[in-house]
């Protein structure tokens, strides 16, 4: 592997390349490919989101000394931030996902 991985699901992308050529050599769809890695990086990312609304409603009374024009309990402003967080996420996840559908599956299956 070269140099520092930035990004863990094109991590994820370079060592799962052999099972992606494999499933697309027996027939798997590139769709099928890219909806694993999107839902993969999501379910992530939506736990993330869910743990970080708790913590938000469990440090409330903390958080409203650090926040400026806007009171904690503020839903508007929550679900347009975990909105953007989760529109963040599926960007970041589409990447890897059409990099790994992009495999020549013969290709990778002659590597060693």
């Amino acid at each position: 592997m070269r140099g520092i991985v930035r990004n863990p699901q094109l991590f994820s992308v370079n060592v799962r390349r052999r099972e992606v050529g494999l499933r697309l050599a027996l027939g798997a769809l590139r769709g099928q490919i890219i909806w694993q890695f999107l839902l993969q990086g999501m379910g992530v990312t939506f736990l993330g989101c869910v743990a970080g609304a708790g913590l938000a409603v469990a440090f409330a009374r903390v958080l409203s000394e650090m926040l400026y024009g806007v009171s904690p309990s503020d839903v508007t402003t929550s679900v347009a931030v975990i909105l953007t967080v989760l529109l963040v996420a599926v960007a970041a996840s589409l990447v890897p996902a059409i990099r790994a559908a992009g495999v020549e599956p013969m290709q990778v299956l002659r590597e060693e």
